[in-house]
């Protein structure tokens, strides 16, 4: 089954000089998609010295992705992830203790794979001790009073390392209990560099509640403070927060409105200051989704579920249209736009918001208008996306990222040649078992297409290929030697062999 963004969910750091600790260079992300072909998960990886995307598991009724959240270890290797049912570990084994993580809600959305709802779990490692790992999650509950989805819990779980590396639930703690407005849940790093501030917002009010964990104490809070507009549930509903990366602000986008909540925020005292209402000039009908700072702290990034806007905070709030992207994936299911998430590649991820393959890059975060380098489905799982790329505190303190790592594809601003000189298309693996890349070195034509023929030249295999990655499931094929042609429209662009081998 396939999801989209509607009205039912309604109802329903520290700085990195040496790049030493890599919280978040693997992303996995999917869901059980019943099948036996299709991967239920994938993995977009950052661990070498080019950004790579490939299948990684499949999984029994499970789903990671837009109300789901991860951490690796420090040489950065996928170590625990949850989807607010149950933490697992890297080989979806069941961390002991942790199987009804959040209880309220458990039997309502657990059998069907995850909780609803966005940001609803974060992982905040321990920054002096790799041994333990805090992982604050909240509940998100159809509550019958207000006939709206809410949330009425915050806990913290406390996760340790055992002797054999694996880990156990040593302490689940209650921190709130009450009306709250569900998602939103996001972290960013104390003045310290040894603990984090995460918190919730009051249901339907101005009121914040922030806690700090980590560091000898493990928990101090809450902190409350009221401050600018109420935000009102249905309001902001579905949508992003996000801090800065040099932690002084906080974002939150609004679903109905279209609008930028933004805060000041001391890191060292957890104080709010300066609220602004920042309305950016979406259609009607569309919905506003995502949010993200630029890695300088200087540029705000919103989506809706077609368009992205970029905001200058040092130009008066000057706000720029970067790009309008609608388009259908190959089971014609919609590509549009939701969260955003900082890589540590210094590129900017945004997921597709909805359960489809593709993922948007804006190769240039810090650059503005066209220059920040938006690439429309620059990625392409082969696992089906569940909504978005699951929750991340912000890691990149002070826009901390390693510009070394490669991206495989040139960006759309560099993309102005359309002419390919034999080699370059590629097609990888070769020889290939289950799935076949098709990539471009610039953005390909619009009527790109790859045909395969088998050894006595019949056709057996066109797929058209309308992004610079393009991945297809090769299982059909019987083994053996055939030959294929990547065309545009007519005109021939590239021909080889492709050799299919057993699984």
């Amino acid at each position: 089954m396939k999801y989209l963004h509607t009205g039912f969910f309604f109802l329903l750091l520290f700085p990195l000089p040496t790049f030493a600790q890599k919280w978040d260079y693997q992303w996995p992300m999917g869901y059980e998609f019943q099948s036996t072909t299709i991967p239920d998960i994938s993995l977009l990886d950052f661990t070498g010295d080019t950004v790579s995307v490939y299948n990684y598991a499949f999984v029994n009724n499970l789903s990671f992705g837009a109300t789901a959240s991860f951490i690796c270890n420090v040489e950065g290797q996928l170590l625990l992830l949850t989807n607010n049912c149950a933490v697992y570990d890297a080989d979806f084994q069941l961390v002991s203790g942790t199987n009804i993580l959040t209880p309220e809600g458990y039997d309502d959305y657990c059998n069907g794979g995850g909780y609803i709802g966005k940001q609803s779990t974060v992982f905040l490692p321990q920054i002096s001790n790799d041994s333990i790992i805090y992982l604050a999650h909240k509940d998100n509950i159809v509550y019958n009073t207000t006939e709206s989805v809410l949330s009425t819990k915050l806990y913290l779980s406390t996760l340790v390392k055992k002797t054999d590396n694996t880990y156990y639930l040593k302490e689940k703690r209650q921190l709130l209990n009450g009306l709250y407005n569900y998602s939103h849940l996001t972290a960013c790093i104390h003045v310290d560099n040894n603990k984090w501030w995460t918190g919730m917002i009051g249901y339907n009010t101005n009121k914040f509640y922030w806690f700090l964990v980590g560091g000898q104490d493990t928990v101090q809070g809450p902190i409350v403070q009221e401050i600018g507009v109420p935000l009102i549930n249905n309001d902001i509903g579905i949508s992003q927060s996000a801090f800065s990366p040099d932690a002084t602000m906080l974002a939150s986008n609004a679903d109905v409105l279209k609008q930028i909540y933004l805060y000041g925020f001391d890191n060292a005292t957890g104080e709010m200051s300066n609220p602004q209402e920042i309305p950016y000039p979406a259609g009607v009908d569309d919905i506003g989704l995502g949010v993200g700072f630029s890695f300088d702290s200087r540029l705000i990034y919103a989506t809706t579920n077609n368009d992205l806007y970029q905001i200058d905070l040092q130009d008066n709030n000057s706000i720029e249209h970067i790009a309008h992207h609608a388009s259908l994936d190959e089971d014609n299911w919609p590509v549009n736009m939701g969260n955003i998430t900082l890589g540590p590649d210094c590129r900017m991820y945004i997921g597709p918001g909805s359960t489809t393959y593709y993922i948007h890059v804006v190769h240039h975060p810090n650059e503005k208008g066209a220059a920040c380098g938006f690439e429309a489905r620059a990625l392409r799982s082969p696992a089906n996306i569940d909504i978005d790329i699951p929750n991340l505190p912000m890691y990149r303190f002070n826009g901390a990222c390693d510009s070394t790592i490669q991206f495989p594809y040139k960006d759309t601003v560099s993309a102005t040649v359309h002419d390919f000189k034999d080699g370059g298309v590629k097609l990888f693996p070769n020889p290939v078992q289950d799935y076949v890349t098709v990539s471009f070195p610039v953005q390909p034509p619009a009527g790109a297409s790859l045909q395969i023929f088998d050894g006595l030249g019949r056709p057996c295999f066109k797929r058209t290929l309308p992004a610079l990655n393009n991945v297809f499931n090769t299982v059909g094929m019987a083994p053996g030697l055939y030959f294929y042609g990547v065309k545009d429209g007519e005109r021939l662009l590239q021909t080889g062999k492709l050799v299919k081998v057993e699984l």
